[in-house]
């Protein structure tokens, strides 16, 4: 999700700070909410959460998905990375 449309303004860390780099849906006290999702399973999820939502298909859904493999969390050399 975009961090200007995240309800709580990002993830935080272990101690309560804001991290900038995911959003709250994904990332909260200083870990991954779901640490063994993989980057394929998160774009299924997203998928099928904008239809559940919004009935948005699966074709126009990738506009919202499509910078998921992007992420810090799935490039190898992010810290996080999974």
């Amino acid at each position: 999700m975009p961090m200007k449309h995240d309800p709580l303004g990002g993830g935080t860390e272990a101690d309560g700070a804001k991290n900038p780099e995911y959003c709250s849906y994904c990332f909260a006290n200083g870990a991954f909410i779901q640490p063994d999702i993989s980057c394929k399973e998160m774009i299924a999820q997203v998928k099928a959460i904008m239809w559940q939502k919004f009935k948005i298909p699966a074709f126009l859904s990738w506009f919202f998905v499509w910078k998921i493999p992007k992420l810090k969390r799935w490039n190898s050399s992010g810290i996080r990375g999974n």
